[in-house]
């Protein structure tokens, strides 16, 4: 389950490599007319369900995931929701349980005839955190009308009704202006907010609870507005109150919707800084990384998609971008237009998602895909995408009878590619006290300085890594200046020394944590794990921030995730 919600929060604009370990297995009866096999397509926004007996007027368009649901009774009763949407204006709900082995574990709950007068074009759902066991799937249609489906969940079944929104633009139900897109976001005051765009147009409707008994919706607020240019909108995406929102042109703004005044306002707040030299060149999927600091788009020509086959074909690239810096510099393409190194990514990727999923893999497969890893490690952004599968395979490496050999392997690999992120923050870290003046170096600074320099004495590979020019710097700066020693152990008071890349451990093998931003060793805390790259890390009071206080959120260094204590690791 971990590996599951770890897939999700790394590949998350590839939202097919979520229990995708059904490929081309999953077959089964709806309303006995026809028979699907689940399968993952090369569109990056949604899954396609092929349809074998090809009936135009039933085929599968449409499809999304609820979150991880509990059940009554047991707590290992839990399971997902897969909603189809259907050519047709039908939902069909799929329930999942997990794990999922067979197809022992698929069975359909429900079908819907919500609208048959137009097809699905998008799908989103939520839960009500006000309400237990109870979300929404909102259902977006070719013909411009949307509906709520409201669902209720026992131990094995679901209650539902449904109604329609309506339409704040046009008082018709129908003004054929496809729904592009939906989202939710949950807001405080009101509760859920539903989010979808028609064209150009931006609508928003906001939710309430009368009873919460019965799964009953009512719609309190609403209001629509025409934001940015007049292209068409293409994505939406919701982390928090930070939304994101993609337009055919290719620009990506960033959304904020607040509730001011008993009425929801809608503005755009800035653009993130994605460019392209190509003209033409069209936004087709955005999202954002779990804690909504990175967001990532995929981009392609206006005729590189093929209706026909549901797939882009080449060029595709994908850009990642620093969401609260905005930062030109931070902006890097992880794929790019040449089909052999277009090929390569993919190929990781869809590694990556056998692995999460527990696909079976021989050894041949996991040394071919950590030397392809290995080859991604070209710039920073490369590399943190690298640890982060490689982190990824080697937590699957360690539940499969592979050859000690294989494993090391893989450990191997994945820290050299953190030393490789360290020693470049280092050589960093270094260029910035170059370019200081002298009286504006702090303590905090040649602190900073003295635990990077123990960092790299003993390692050659480090050493050659950094170059000699710049050991040299560090350790003239050192001897130069007072430095306080570092304290020993917090437990015994022996002496430490570092263990491995990213943790030190004392004569009596107590094991602490060391801070990625810094390298001093963290005598507060042991072993905290970033929930989304695995990295061990620690946020140091005195030598990251000044104004850092206890029980502030730590951040990884890596990625700027939060940070999760466990005490797990903590040696007595």
């Amino acid at each position: 389950m971990a590996y599951l919600l770890l897939a999700a929060a790394i590949l998350i604009v590839f939202s097919v490599f979520q229990l995708a370990d059904l490929s081309n297995q999953l077959s089964s009866s709806v309303a006995d007319e026809f028979n699907v096999t689940l399968a993952t397509i090369s569109s990056p926004s949604s899954y396609v369900l092929k349809v074998q007996e090809q009936m135009a007027s039933i085929a599968a368009v449409e499809l999304t995931w609820s979150s991880i649901l509990q059940g009554d009774g047991d707590a290992e009763n839990k399971f997902l929701l897969l909603f189809v949407g259907m050519k047709n204006g039908d939902v069909v709900i799929w329930k999942l349980q997990l794990p999922v082995l067979g197809l022992q574990d698929c069975s359909i709950l429900s079908r819907h005839s919500l609208h048959n007068l137009s097809a699905v074009t998008s799908l989103t759902w939520t839960d009500v955190p006000q309400r237990k066991h109870f979300g929404i799937l909102g259902v977006g249609y070719e013909d411009g009308c949307v509906y709520l489906l409201p669902l209720q969940w026992e131990a094995d079944s679901l209650r539902s009704q449904t109604f329609l929104t309506g339409s704040t633009v046009i008082e018709s139900e129908a003004d054929n202006m496809s729904v592009s897109c939906m989202t939710w976001m949950q807001c405080d005051e009101t509760g859920p907010v539903l989010l979808y765009a028609k064209e150009h147009v931006l609508n928003s409707h906001c939710l309430s609870f009368p009873d919460n008994n019965i799964p009953d919706v009512l719609l309190t607020k609403s209001t629509s507005v025409c934001l940015g240019n007049s292209f068409p909108i293409t994505c939406l995406e919701c982390v928090g109150s930070t939304i994101l929102m993609a337009t055919q042109n290719g620009s990506v703004q960033l959304v904020k919707v607040e509730h001011r005044e008993a009425e929801l306002h809608i503005e755009c707040e800035r653009s993130l800084p994605f460019q392209h030299k190509e003209a033409g060149w069209i936004c087709r999927a955005c999202t954002f990384s779990p804690n909504a600091a990175l967001c990532i788009a995929l981009f392609s020509p206006s005729f590189s998609y093929d209706p026909a086959a549901q797939r882009f074909k080449d060029p595709t690239k994908i850009h990642m971008c620093c969401v609260p810096t905005c930062d030109m510099s931070s902006v890097e393409s992880i794929v790019t237009s040449e089909t052999d190194q277009l090929r390569c990514y993919s190929d990781v990727l869809e590694f990556s998602r056998q692995v999460v999923c527990g696909k079976a893999f021989n050894h041949e497969l996991v040394g071919d895909m950590t030397r392809r890893l290995m080859s991604m490690s070209d710039t920073r952004l490369g590399m943190m995408v690298s640890r982060h599968m490689l982190t990824t395979l080697q937590h699957a490496c360690q539940n499969r009878p592979l050859d000690m050999e294989v494993l090391e392997a893989v450990t191997m690999a994945q820290q050299n590619t953190t030393e490789s992120i360290l020693c470049n923050h280092i050589l960093n870290a270094w260029l910035n006290l170059s370019n200081k003046r002298k009286e504006d170096i702090t303590r905090e600074d040649m602190s900073t300085v003295n635990t990077m320099f123990k960092w790299v004495q003993g390692s050659a590979d480090k050493m050659e890594r950094i170059g000699l020019e710049v050991i040299d710097g560090l350790n003239s700066v050192i001897s130069q200046a007072q430095v306080s020693q570092e304290t020993g152990c917090s437990i015994c008071g022996a002496e430490q020394k570092y263990s491995g890349s990213l943790s030190a451990q004392c004569t009596n093998e107590h094991t602490f944590g060391i801070c990625t931003k810094t390298l001093a060793v963290c005598q507060d805390f042991v072993y905290q794990y970033c929930s989304l790259c695995g990295a061990l890390a620690l946020s140091v009071r005195k030598l990251e921030r000044l104004d850092w206080l206890p029980g502030d959120p730590a951040l990884c260094t890596l990625c700027s995730n939060p940070l999760t204590i466990s005490t797990a690791e903590y040696v007595m």
